[in-house]
Parts: C-alpha cells; structure tokens; sequence
C-alpha cells in the first residue's frame, strides 16, 4: 500500500473535492495532496440496509 502524501501548505487560497464509493474528503488547489484529516463519510441511512 502506498503511504498517502499530505498538503503542508501554511496558507492554501481554497481548496476541493474528491470522492470515492464511500465518503469524500478536501485536496489542496496549491498542491494538489489531500489535507489530512478531512476524510468524511457518506451519511447512510439504516432503512437502506433492512
């Protein structure tokens, strides 16, 4: 697995989304690496699985 790269810019004008099969998460228009920690999962409803 590859070790994932993370934006260490001091101060990024914006920044956008990315998503993937279950949540998205924010990459940096400076450098284009994720920002850590911005991870969120999709909000699932409970109905959808019974």
């Amino acid at each position: 697995m590859k070790e994932r790269e993370f934006c260490e810019c001091k101060n990024s004008s914006s920044c956008y989304s990315e998503m993937d099969d279950f949540g998205f998460w924010c990459v940096c228009c400076e450098c284009g690496k994720e920002i850590e920690d911005t991870y969120e999962y999709f909000k699932q409803v409970e109905d959808d699985f019974m």
